[in-house]
């Protein structure tokens, strides 16, 4: 099967479900292959695709693992690394049963005495993975040429720098990534910097807090200039999903908004809007 690099979450969910079949028939056709037919049929191993769940500490692994298994399996505490071993469950997709493996969060660069440990647990993990989940930890083209049965790497984030893409594209492995999920998250955390280098309320709430406002004699309390959004010009570098989520909440505060980009079609309609 020739793919892209990247593939879309719709995109891949339609292939999880085609690859999951693929691996069913692939699996059962090894066994078949190997086993003693002076035995009945029905002793043959069943067989279930691997997915494995792989990444740093604290970032969801565990949580993600207990969503998809439908109930509470693996610990979940806000202490990072809690999962030190592997965790293994049987989910179910369209219909279909797979193996479900969660690892240890995995710190490539740390010393810790366990490290190795945990590195091994995970490499064990994967090594008959048919799809990969992967968070922040590098995927090479050594790690891949050590996975025979992989046919699909899911990134759960919009980088995918993370996995060498070009070897995937040459072994025919699909790599897909999640390029909306930060996209309201992102926004506003834009604005939350703007709203703070416009009133600075950090610094003004400590000073209130210390008594600055009650020593004062004038009830009017201002330490910077406090700048009104209202009319003043945005510029945004870049107006893809990010960039045209910050363009609407700057349109919320009635500013002018500009924006730069590669491609100027379907521009939005709120007033004053421009490409520059």
């Amino acid at each position: 099967m020739t793919s892209p690099a990247l593939v879309e979450p719709k995109t891949a969910i339609l292939w999880i479900s085609r690859l999951l079949r693929e691996a069913w028939r692939s699996r059962a056709a090894r066994a078949a292959e190997t086993h003693d037919f002076r035995r009945p049929i029905a002793t043959i191993p069943p067989v279930k695709p691997v997915v494995a769940i792989i990444g740093r500490p604290h970032v969801g692994k565990s949580s993600l693992f207990n969503r998809v298994l439908g109930r509470r399996k693996a610990l979940v505490e806000d202490i990072p690394g809690v999962t030190r071993d592997r965790n293994y469950a049987v989910a179910e997709y369209a219909g279909r049963e797979f193996i479900l493996v969660d690892t240890g969060g995995l710190l490539m660069e740390d010393e810790d005495t366990f490290i190795p440990l945990i590195r091994g647990q995970a490499e064990a993990a994967i090594k008959d993975a048919d799809v990969l989940i992967v968070n922040k930890v590098r995927i090479s083209k050594e790690h891949l040429q050590r996975l025979p049965n992989l046919k699909l790497i899911c990134v759960t984030a919009t980088g995918f720098d993370c996995v060498d893409t070009a070897a995937a594209k040459k072994m025919n492995i699909p790599v897909c990534n999640v390029p909306v999920y930060g996209t309201d998250s992102v926004a506003q955390f834009v604005w939350a910097m703007l709203l703070e280098l416009c009133h600075h309320v950090a610094q003004h709430d400590a000073a209130v807090r210390e008594g600055e406002w009650s020593k004062r004699g004038d009830f009017s309390f201002f330490l910077t200039p406090q700048t009104e959004l209202v009319g003043k010009t945005i510029g945004i570098i870049g107006f893809g999903r990010i960039g045209r989520r910050v363009a609407e909440l700057a349109a919320a505060f009635r500013m002018r908004v500009i924006a730069h980009t590669r491609t100027t079609d379907d521009p939005p309609h709120y007033p004053g809007f421009a490409f520059v």
